[in-house]
């Protein structure tokens, strides 16, 4: 039986990455892992950590349903990032500080200071209601918080459909029209999936090694595969 109880604390990618450099917390969740700089740290305390990759998630495209065509090309994507011409009007985030925004960035080597077609509003619901309201924007959005919109905000959704991707594979030149379902992700397919880690940084054994241990077995996978985001294995079923 597990008997722990885990207090889990919801914020963004930038202030869990600080908390965890600033020892107020010791496990975080989040889509990526130390930079050499900042593992330095835990290297002059004598800690090292432990990286545990649960699952995957991804960054699910939105648009107003108003733009009919539900297919974006990722090259429209790449050239909004670039601040070139495209027929996209803008990219809406959640917030500055989101991971959504810094995962694109880093997956487009892009700068975007100064990048009038990329903003930020308050959270994952002002994004859903701007996308709503605004056709010709794209909101960035992970899969997890659009497949769990609360009830009260599905109204936004009624105007809203999740695109689809149009990539180009640089060896085959063969295209193909992906989203973020599940089938693409354990393809690795979809351009804009990512792994969710858990970060240990106790420096012992404690609650984060058994919550590692109990998220990459059996029963953890198992959440991890209700919530409709994809696991690192599939648990067995018993018939």
């Amino acid at each position: 039986s597990y008997q722990a109880k885990i207090n889990m604390i919801a914020k963004s990618e930038a202030e869990v990455i600080n908390n965890l450099l600033q020892d107020s917390v010791a496990v975080v969740a989040t889509t990526v892992t130390l930079t050499d700089n900042q593992l330095s740290h835990f290297e002059n305390k004598k800690i090292k950590g432990k990286i545990t990759v649960l699952g995957f998630d991804a960054i699910v495209l939105i648009s107003n349903k108003a733009a009919m065509d539900s297919i974006v090309d990722y090259n429209e994507i790449q050239n909004l990032f670039d601040k070139k011409n495209t027929t996209i009007k803008g990219m809406v985030f959640s917030n500055p500080n989101t991971s959504n925004l810094s995962f694109l960035s880093n997956k487009f080597n892009a700068d975007i200071k100064n990048n009038t077609k990329i903003f930020s509003l308050d959270n994952q619901i002002s994004v859903l209601e701007y996308i709503s309201k605004n056709p010709g924007y794209i909101g960035a959005i992970s899969l997890y918080d659009y497949l769990h919109t609360s009830a009260k905000d599905q109204v936004y959704k009624e105007n809203i459909q999740r695109l689809n991707v149009k990539i180009q594979d640089q060896k085959t030149k063969k295209i193909q029209v992906v989203n973020a379902d599940k089938s693409f992700l354990a393809n690795n397919l979809y351009p804009f999936r990512r792994p969710i880690y858990l970060l240990n940084y106790q420096g012992k054994s404690g609650l984060g090694m058994g919550f590692a241990s109990f998220a990459a077995g059996d029963i953890g996978q198992l959440i991890i595969d209700k919530a409709n985001l994809l696991p690192v294995r599939i648990p067995p079923r018993e018939i």
